[in-house]
């Protein structure tokens, strides 16, 4: 197994790992290796490092070349993702970029927002907490590389609102605690600090945004204090007025009394105002998480129940380790379902496992999630995430509910297809509320880690992001591919849980001044045979499918109505306006008519780029007909790629390699006797 053969390697990170780490505990450990008990090793914040290494208490990460990537584009063929790629975007270049926080406006899937822990290696500056945001889906991206909340100690969330507002959380420049907050879309920020002072580290931040939640807006602020009397506890506060003030925090998980201390906690809302923490407990220190602490609210945090361990007898891999340059941790990743779906108020935890949890035997490591339908009263057994056979190393994960379909997906690094230093970046969704996991490649190279220097020793940050909405996914990672650690995000779409493969549509009438969305996955019928589908005057109907839509010689849009048809993915909207698509208005002579008899085929399909396209063979009036016929490829933005007038029988091979096409979808579109037929090939 690929874990038994890393030993050597195991064995040089423990024991650097021991010159780093101490706690109450620990101090006997420091004075063995000479390093001065003021070093606090169960803190994780790296600008807390290098304040270290400022006192010459501990060293840096050195400059040192990280090994070439290796290219490996992505092609996603997993269950209900629509999405045949997708592409790599570097958030900024201008700053090294780690531990990343990813949140999707609530009011526009293609807007999110994105923040990292920002560092500029030369001159060597910490720049706290960076704020860049999308306003095209993450095609491209804007914002700062400079603390949000200005001169910050870095751990970034971000969160969004309802009423448009923009919000990170992040350390203080003091190791205290503060949130900053955006108006203008992320244009400009104001800081808030909850706390000035107090050590607090692995902060994480969480918004109520179900719409007539009780507490609906209310936001959530969570770290670990290491000092004073509650040194190692979780403490909590809330602000209610859009993150202007902050109540006192108050300790929470005192009641499962770890024997070292608590750490990496997160925050979740539920569908009726709850509030949810989950965090990883150490009994001792250094060594691995051996338990998970849990609390809740039902008064909008006013007040918490007392914590409880939902699951003990784990082994999380923060001492263990992995074989890879970087340290790491277990903590764990929660995700409430907020959608109106058959499991809404479910509550999805996440975290690395080294062995089955509860035997923990080491060979591999896994992805493991457990799952409570009462509010955390009760938690399922653990289930494995990842879908690879054991002996790789699976770890960070993180784990985001689409509000709106309720759809699940895990982000977390992997070294199934790799050497035992590199790793890829997997995705895992489920459509089920976690009952089976699907998992792909979402990265397009295989990297090696490497401390980033300037930084703590084995540094690469401590976290990876995932948001995702109305079916669009926004995974979010670190890697160095370019020489530099960098935050790289590559969405994909999901279909819709109101999505069927097929569609058929008879007999129905759109109104006057009505919207409607009908979709499929795969196929849409309009109107076949000798019934009928009307868009009244001042009406409009918006056609997705994924594949194909047919539409018969019963359908009819009338006078100033409206009818816009595209090929694509499902989307949860309940009325979109499709950039790739043709608008017919109240003639049916413009109308996309398409019947089955008159259908095409592809092929291969996906293609490396030559593929065929045969058209039916007609009667012989068809094949005479020549000019009546014509057939185009084109980009998903509607540019032309190719365009020529054909005949019925006809076989036409097309090379997107050989004309320099990039790689991606295309739209195929034949036109016969003012017909149009629209299919999608996909150039891999």
């Amino acid at each position: 197994m690929k874990i038994l053969n890393k030993i050597f390697l195991l064995g040089f990170v423990l024991s650097t790992a021991c010159v780093l780490h101490t706690n109450g505990q620990g101090n006997t450990l420091l004075k063995r290796k000479n390093l001065d008990p003021r070093v606090d090793i169960r803190i994780d914040n790296m600008k807390y490092w290098r304040e270290m290494a400022r006192l010459g208490l501990v060293s840096v990460a050195p400059n040192v070349k990280p090994p070439a990537t290796i290219s490996r584009p992505s092609l996603i063929t997993g269950v209900g993702v629509l999405s045949a790629n997708s592409p790599d975007v570097v958030v900024t270049t201008a700053a090294s970029q780690s531990e990343n926080s990813i949140f999707v406006n609530p009011n526009n899937p293609n807007n999110p927002l994105n923040t990292n822990n920002s560092y500029q290696t030369s001159p060597s500056s910490f720049l706290g907490t960076s704020g860049f945001y999308s306003t095209n889906g993450g095609t491209t991206w804007a914002g700062q590389t400079t603390g949000t909340g200005g001169n910050n100690s870095g751990d970034p969330s971000a969160v969004i609102g309802n009423n448009g507002r923009f919000y990170n959380g992040f350390i203080s420049s003091g190791f205290g605690q503060g949130v900053a907050y955006s108006t203008n879309s992320g244009l400009t920020w104001t800081p808030v600090i909850i706390a000035p002072s107090g050590t607090l580290d692995k902060n994480h931040l969480w918004i109520d945004n179900k719409i007539g939640s009780t507490y609906e807006g209310n936001l959530y602020n969570s770290w670990t204090i290491f000092s004073g009397a509650n040194s190692g506890a979780i403490q909590i506060t809330r602000s209610t007025n859009d993150g202007v003030s902050w109540s006192t925090p108050v300790a929470v998980s005192n009641a499962v009394s770890a024997g070292s201390h608590n750490q990496g906690v997160n925050l979740q809302t539920g569908p009726n105002g709850e509030v949810y923490a989950v965090w990883s407990i150490y009994d001792s220190f250094p060594s691995d998480e051996t338990a998970l602490g849990f609390t809740s609210s039902t008064n909008g945090g006013a007040s918490f129940a007392t914590a409880t361990r939902i699951i003990s007898n784990i082994r999380g891999i923060r001492s263990t380790q992995t074989s890879k340059n970087m340290r790491v941790n277990s903590f764990p990743s929660m995700a409430v379902d907020i959608s109106n779906g058959p499991n809404s108020g479910h509550i999805y935890v996440v975290w690395a496992n080294i062995g089955t949890p509860g035997v923990n035997t080491a060979g591999s490591i896994d992805i493991y999630m457990i799952r409570s339908t009462n509010g955390g009263t009760t938690w399922s057994t653990p289930a494995k995430v990842n879908q690879d056979p054991i002996g790789n190393e699976n770890y960070f994960p993180w784990i985001t509910c689409d509000p709106v379909t309720g759809d699940l997906s895990v982000i977390f690094y992997s070294d199934r297809n790799v050497s035992s230093t590199q790793v890829e970046v997997f995705v895992a969704t489920s459509q089920d509320g976690g009952n089976t996991w699907n998992d792909f490649r979402v990265s397009d190279v295989a990297f090696t880690p490497s401390p980033i220097p300037g930084l703590a020793s084995g540094y690469f940050g401590d976290y990876l992001g995932i948001t995702a909405r109305d079916g669009v996914v926004y995974p979010c990672w670190t890697d160095n591919r370019t020489g530099t650690a960098l935050a790289y995000v590559s969405p994909f779409v999901m279909t819709s849980t109101n999505c069927p493969a097929t569609l058929t549509l008879q007999n129905q009438t759109v109104p006057g001044f009505v919207g409607q969305l009908f979709q499929a996955s795969s196929t849409i019928n309009v109107a076949g045979g000798s019934t009928f589908f009307n868009v009244e005057p001042n009406g409009q109907a918006n056609l997705i499918a994924g594949q194909s839509i047919v539409l018969g010689p019963g359908f009819h849009s009338k006078a100033n109505s409206n009818t816009l048809v595209k090929i694509g993915p499902c989307t949860s909207s309940p009325i979109a306006t499709p950039s790739t698509a043709r608008q017919t208005n109240g003639s049916v002579k413009e109308a996309m008519v398409e019947v089955n008899q008159d259908d095409f085929q592809l092929y291969p399909n996906p293609t490396e780029g030559s593929f065929t396209i045969a058209l039916p063979s007609g009667t012989e009036a068809d094949k005479n007909a020549g000019g009546s016929q014509v057939v185009g490829v084109y980009t998903l933005l509607g540019t032309t790629v190719f365009k020529k007038e054909v005949k019925s029988g006809e076989k036409l091979v097309i090379n997107l390699k050989a004309i320099k096409q990039p790689k991606g979808v295309y739209l195929v579109k034949y036109m016969k006797n003012g017909k149009v037929t629209f299919k999608r090939v996909v150039y891999k």
